[in-house]
């Protein structure tokens, strides 16, 4: 139990995190939280607490989320560490979003966005302007929305943060989708979803081929967007990664409907064949 060690968890447990392996990811943050709290080392302490936050509400336990980024907030303000502050506030306001607490959220990433800027953190800088973007999406601004987003992707590009690109042009698709350019959505969803499986991040990889299934369903291929969603929910068997509720309510919803303008025996069949494809054969 020593730097070393707890660094090496750490780094370990961020990747398992990225890649959706909740029950490693808990363990080895877990086992680095024990060693750092102990080598009394409060800014490493401060990362893993807010690291663990991030693990938990990816699993919706909002309790423990808020518990872990509250603590890492603390400690960071303590020793002024404005990064990691930016970062508990980032989390904080993810936190609200799912509590549905959306003026809260609103607030919330526009302090870390000031901070952002301040410091000249780009990455920090575009997840806001995605955030932001993601607020302005639910409530059905699309302009805002699109502005956001064409924002955050630039601070995405200009930095080569890849990863946050193929995130940014993943909801860009689904704001041009909510605004009738299907062309322009299909063209972002299938950058993204391309992007995603090459970093191997499974949540979002599966999250992404769900919104492209409601693209192709719009475009009347009915039989293919059934196929891609059965392929995606035997993924999720696969890994142990169930959608959120919200998800799986919209997921059933278009499913019924491609029931009946299918019907059961088409369906069915459509369903049972996708479900034998591979997560790289449906991509």
């Amino acid at each position: 139990p020593n730097v070393a060690r707890g660094h090496a968890l750490y780094v370990g447990g961020v990747l398992a995190t990225n890649q959706s392996d909740y029950a490693e990811a808990t363990r080895m943050l877990t086992e680095c939280l024990e060693i750092r709290r102990g080598l009394e080392s409060p800014r490493e302490t401060a990362a893993a607490l807010s690291t663990l936050a991030t693990l938990h509400l990816q699993q919706d336990d909002l309790a423990r989320a808020r518990d872990y980024d509250e603590e890492a907030i603390g400690i960071f303000r303590d020793l002024g560490d404005r990064i990691g502050e930016a970062i508990g506030l980032l989390n904080l306001g993810e936190i609200s979003v799912r509590q549905a607490d959306f003026g809260g959220a609103q607030e919330l990433f526009e302090q870390c966005l000031v901070i952002a800027r301040s410091v000249k953190h780009q990455e920090l800088e575009s997840d806001c302007e995605r955030n932001l973007g993601e607020l302005a999406l639910s409530a059905g601004n699309l302009p805002a929305a699109q502005a956001r987003f064409a924002r955050s992707l630039k601070v995405c590009r200009d930095a080569e943060d890849k990863r946050g690109e193929a995130i940014t042009l993943w909801r860009l698709g689904k704001t041009d989708a909510a605004g009738g350019d299907l062309d322009s959505a299909r063209k972002n969803l299938t950058e993204a979803l391309r992007a995603l499986q090459a970093f191997e991040m499974n949540s979002e990889v599966l999250d992404c081929l769900e919104d492209y299934v409601k693209l192709l369903q719009i475009g009347g291929q009915v039989e293919n967007a059934v196929r891609a969603c059965a392929a995606a929910a035997a993924s999720r068997e696969a890994i142990g990664l169930a959608r959120s509720p919200h998800r799986e309510a919209e997921i059933q919803t278009r499913l019924e409907g491609a029931r009946t303008d299918l019907g059961e025996p088409a369906f069915e069949a459509a369903w049972t064949t996708g479900r034998t494809w591979t997560l790289d054969e449906a991509i």
